[in-house]
C-alpha cells in the first residue's frame, strides 16, 4: 500500500500522528526486548571470542613445550664476540672449546688497468674466458654490442659465472673492471683470460684482494688441531655448532655449549602467564555482584565453564608413567595459588633440569622410549593413547632404496669425456678418471640428483667394480634413473666407460645399453603398532587415524628384516595434553568455542528474523491506522459540510417566517 500524507486533524481538529506515534510505540515495546535480548547475545558472543583468542595464546605457550626437542636445546655463549660467535642445534654436545682464529677467509678480487670512460673505449672483440676453482669454463662472446667496459660488466653478470662484476672508480676518467668471486677461500679463485680479444684495448687483470681459507685451531698445546675452512661460517668443525668467525685474534676463544635453560625457563613462564591471563579472564565473566544483582557477561555459561574444568584438570594432572614426584609441575617450580593461578619458581626449576633434565621433558612434552635399537620413536598424535607398557611392534616389510647398478663393470680409466645424466643433472666426468673418481663426482652432487654412488658387484651387492646408485632416501616415492653420454659396448662390453651405457635404465627397467643392469624399486616399511593397523612411508610407520589406542603414533623403523622388534612406550606431558585439548576448543572448523559462536549467532539470526517480522507488521498497523484516520476525517468533513448545508437552510427557513 502506497504510503498515506499526513492529515492531522484536518476536520476532527486531533493530532492524529502522535496518537498513531503512541500506538505504535505501546505495539513496539516487545521488539524492543527482542533487540535487548539480541544485545546480550552479540555481547556473550564478543565475551566469548575474547576469551578464545586468551586460550589460543595458552595454546600457543603450551605447543612450544610439547616436544622433546624444546628441552634438548642448546645456548652458545663465546668469551669474545668481536671474534667469533656461535649457534647451535639440538645435537650439538654440551662441552667447552677451546678456538683461535688465525686467519679469515677472504673472496678473490681481481682489477682491471685503468679506462678513461665506461662506455667509449673498445676492449676488442673476440671471446672471453672466466673460470672459478675448477668449475666450469665461461666463454663469453664480446662483439660490436659489448665491447666496453661497462658491456663487459653486464655480458659477465648475465652468465652467473660464480663471480660478479662491477665497475670502481678511483679518479676522475679513470676506472677500473672489478671481478669478485661468489664464495670465499682458495677453491673460488678467478681465473680471466682476455688473450681472444683483439681490435681494442683488451683488459688485464691483476690481483685486488687474494683468496684465502679461513684458519683456526682448536686446542691447545701439542695436541691442537689447525683446521683450514674456505668460509667464515663455519658448520663442519664441531657436530651441530656453527662458529661465524668476525677477526682474527692469537687469544684463544672460549666457546661454551650448554642446556638452554634460560630459553627453557621463559617458555614455562609464558605458559604460567598465558594460564593466568585466560584464567582472570574467564573468572571475571563469572562473577556476581549481590549488592548490584549485576552478573559477568557469560555468567551460567556452561561450556565456557566445562572448558575451564577441562584446561584446569589437565594443567593439574599427574602425568602417568612417570616417576611419583616428577610426575606434576610442583616438581619444576609450577603451583597453584589459593586464588586459582599458577606461580612460577625458575630456581626450583632449574634445580630440577640439572637433576633430571629427561624427566622434565617428559613432564611437558610428548616423548617415546623404545626396547629395540632398531625402532625409535618420533611422534605422538592428539590421539594416541600414553601406555607405560608400551605398544609391541611387529614388521612384515622392511623399507628399502631404489638401486641401479650398471650392467658393465668398470676396470680401467674413462678412454673419453663422459658425461651421466642423473635424475635430471648432468654430471661431466673427465677422460682418464677411474671408478674412484666417478664415484667422487657422482657424491658431490648427490644433493641435487638424491642419489649416492658406490662399487659393488653386478648385483648390488659386496665389492666389485660395478656401479651401482642408491637413492639417499628410503621408500617406494624416491626414483632412479641414469643415462650415458658413451656407450658400455652394449653386447661386447668396454671396460674404459662408466659402464652405465646411453640406454636410460631406471629402478624398475635396469636392464640398459649392454641388457645386464640390475636394480630394483624402493619399498616402504609395513607392519603394526600395538596389533592395529599402521601405514608405512620409507622408514616412518604411523599408526592409523581411526586406531582405538595407536592413531597418530609415529616411529622409525631401520630394521633389515622382517620380524618383532620390542615395545613403544609413550608418555604424554603436560603441555603436550594441554595442546591437544585446546586445538579440539578453539579449532576454527569444529572447535567448541565455534559451536558455542555458531548456536549464538543462530539465536541472533532467529531474533533477527522475528524482530523483522514484526516490524513488517507494525509497518502494515501504521498504515491501517492512517487509513482509518483518513476515513475518520474524510466522514467529519461530510458531517461538517452537511451540518453547514442544514444551518444553512434553517436560517433561511427562520428568515421566511419572520417576513410573513
Amino acid at each position: 500500500m502506497a504510503a498515506l500524507m499526513s492529515i492531522s486533524g484536518v476536520a476532527s481538529g486531533l493530532n492524529t500522528d502522535e496518537i498513531i506515534q503512541k500506538v505504535l510505540t505501546v505495539e513496539r515495546a516487545p521488539i524492543g526486548k527482542l533487540q535487548m535480548q539480541q544485545a546480550s547475545l552479540k555481547t556473550q558472543m564478543a565475551a566469548f571470542q575474547e576469551a578464545n583468542t586468551r586460550l589460543q595464546a595458552l595454546q600457543d605457550a603450551a605447543y612450544a613445550l610439547a616436544r622433546m626437542s624444546a628441552f634438548q636445546a642448546k645456548s652458545v655463549t663465546s668469551s669474545n664476540e668481536d671474534v667469533l660467535t656461535a649457534s647451535a642445534t639440538i645435537g650439538a654436545v654440551a662441552s667447552k672449546y677451546t678456538i683461535t682464529v688465525e686467519q679469515l677467509a677472504l673472496t678473490h678480487q681481481v682489477k682491471s688497468q685503468a679506462f678513461t670512460d665506461t662506455d667509449a673505449t673498445r676492449v676488442g672483440t673476440g671471446q672471453l674466458t672466466l673460470q672459478v676453482g675448477d668449475g666450469s669454463l665461461i666463454t663469453i662472446d664480446v662483439d660490436e654490442s659489448n665491447n666496453t667496459l661497462a658491456g663487459l660488466r653486464d655480458a659477465i653478470n648475465r652468465q652467473q659465472a660464480g663471480m660478479t662484476a662491477s665497475i670502481i672508480q678511483e679518479a676522475d676518467s679513470s676506472y677500473r673492471l672489478m671481478l669478485t668471486s661468489d664464495h670465499s677461500g682458495v677453491d673460488y679463485a678467478i681465473t680471466v683470460d682476455a688473450s681472444g680479444l683483439s681490435g681494442g684495448t683488451a683488459p688485464t687483470f691483476t690481483n685486488l684482494q687474494d683468496a684465502q681459507n679461513a684458519r683456526i685451531v682448536l686446542g691447545s698445546g701439542t695436541g691442537q688441531i689447525t683446521v683450514e675452512k674456505s668460509s667464515n661460517t663455519v658448520d663442519d668443525l664441531i657436530a651441530g655448532t656453527t662458529l661465524n668467525l668476525h677477526s682474527t685474534s692469537a687469544t684463544p676463544v672460549t666457546v661454551t655449549v650448554t642446556a638452554d635453560r634460560e630459553g627453557l625457563r621463559k617458555s614455562i613462564q609464558n605458559l604460567v602467564d598465558q594460564y593466568n591471563n585466560a584464567i582472570d579472564f574467564i573468572n571475571t565473566q563469572f562473577k556476581f555482584d549481590p549488592e548490584t544483582l549485576q552478573g559477568g557477561v557469560l555468567l551460567g555459561n556452561t561450556t565456557l565453564a566445562a572448558i575451564q574444568q577441562d584446561v584446569d584438570a589437565t594443567i593439574n594432572a599427574v602425568v602417568a608413567g612417570l616417576t611419583t614426584g616428577k610426575n606434576v609441575l610442583s616438581y619444576v617450580g609450577v603451583s597453584l595459588d589459593a586464588d586459582g593461578k599458577l606461580s612460577f619458581d625458575g630456581s626450583e626449576f632449574e634445580d630440577a633440569f640439572d637433576e633430571d633434565p629427561v624427566a622434565v621433558g617428559r613432564l611437558f612434552a610428548v616423548d617415546g622410549q623404545t626396547t629395540d635399537d632398531a625402532i625409535s620413536f618420533q611422534y605422538a598424535g592428539a590421539k594416541t593413547v600414553p601406555s607405560a607398557t608400551g605398544y609391541l611392534v611387529h614388521i612384515t616389510q622392511v623399507a628399502t632404496r631404489a638401486r641401479v647398478t650398471a650392467g658393465v663393470a668398470q676396470t680401467q680409466q674413462l678412454n673419453n669425456d663422459e658425461t651421466l645424466t642423473i635424475n635430471g643433472v648432468t654430471v661431466a666426468l673427465a677422460k682418464n678418471s677411474t671408478q674412484a673418481d666417478v664415484i667422487s663426482a657422482i657424491n658431490a652432487v648427490s644433493g641435487e640428483t638424491g642419489v649416492r654412488a658406490e662399487a659393488t658387484g653386478i648385483d648390488g651387492t659386496g665389492t666389485g667394480n660395478y656401479l651401482t646408485l642408491w637413492a639417499t632416501k628410503y621408500g617406494s616415492s624416491y626414483k632412479i634413473s641414469v643415462s650415458s653420454s658413451v656407450s658400455n659396448g652394449g653386447a661386447t662390453p668396454a671396460s674404459n666407460t662408466t659402464g652405465v651405457g646411453l640406454t636410460l635404465a631406471t629402478e624398475a627397467s635396469p636392464a640398459g645399453e649392454a641388457g645386464t643392469g640390475t636394480g630394483a624399486a624402493g619399498q616402504d616399511v609395513a607392519g603394526t603398532i600395538g596389533g592395529e593397523a599402521a601405514r608405512g612411508s620409507g622408514q616412518t610407520l604411523v599408526g592409523d587415524s581411526d586406531n582405538s589406542f595407536t592413531a597418530g603414533l609415529q616411529i622409525q623403523v631401520r630394521a633389515t628384516t622382517p620380524g618383532d622388534y620390542g615395545a613403544v612406550k609413550v608418555t604424554a606431558g603436560i603441555a603436550f595434553r594441554l595442546s591437544n585439548l585446546l586445538d579440539q576448543i578453539s579449532n576454527t572448523t569444529d572447535g567448541r568455542v565455534k559451536a558455542e559462536l555458531d548456536t549464538m549467532q543462530e539465536q541472533v539470526d532467529d531474533l533477527q528474523s522475528v524482530i523483522d517480522a514484526k516490524e513488517e507488521g507494525l509497518g502494515r498497523k501504521e498504515e491501517q491506522l492512517r487509513l482509518k484516520f483518513v476515513r475518520l476525517e474524510e466522514m467529519m468533513a461530510r458531517f461538517q459540510t452537511l451540518s453547514a448545508q442544514l444551518s444553512a437552510q434553517l436560517r433561511g427557513l427562520g428568515g421566511f417566517q419572520n417576513t410573513r
